[in-house]
């Protein structure tokens, strides 16, 4: 059985280098990717939330705000939280009280390095829930 039957999807929906990333991701591997704009990371993370089960939270990191907006667009699944760097950094330092601004957001973050693992979703329980992102 080839790696795109495994996850359900046909070999012209994605391309090898996205079907090796959702069957890696699948393993329980921790997966960093790094390519240029439009290569199709937003699709193959579709893909993946949709194979994962609902239990199984992910952390979906943009660069800024257009492409954050644009994935959440794309990406509706109730157990995926899309938001930018200086978003997610915000939120962190200000869960654990500590002020900073848009501006020096994340660099006060990479010198705390606080834990994250609970990530606070505006998107649920009025804007007041945490999610354990595990």
């Amino acid at each position: 059985m080839t790696k795109s039957a495994k996850i359900g999807i046909s070999e012209t929906q994605l391309s090898s280098e996205q079907i090796e990333f959702i069957t890696k991701a699948l393993e329980g591997k921790n997966i960093l990717v790094d390519t240029c704009i439009g290569s199709g990371k937003t699709t193959a993370i579709q893909y993946l939330c949709n194979a994962l089960p609902s239990n199984k939270r992910i952390l979906y990191l943009t660069y800024n705000r257009l492409l954050k907006n644009d994935a959440q667009n794309k990406i509706t699944n109730n157990n995926v939280t899309v938001t930018n760097y200086h978003g997610f950094a915000m939120a962190t330092l200000h869960r654990i009280s500590i002020k900073s601004s848009v501006s020096d957001c994340i660099r006060t973050f990479n010198n705390i390095k606080p834990s994250i693992d609970v990530y606070r979703d505006s998107r649920h329980q009025g804007g007041c829930g945490y999610r354990s992102l595990r």
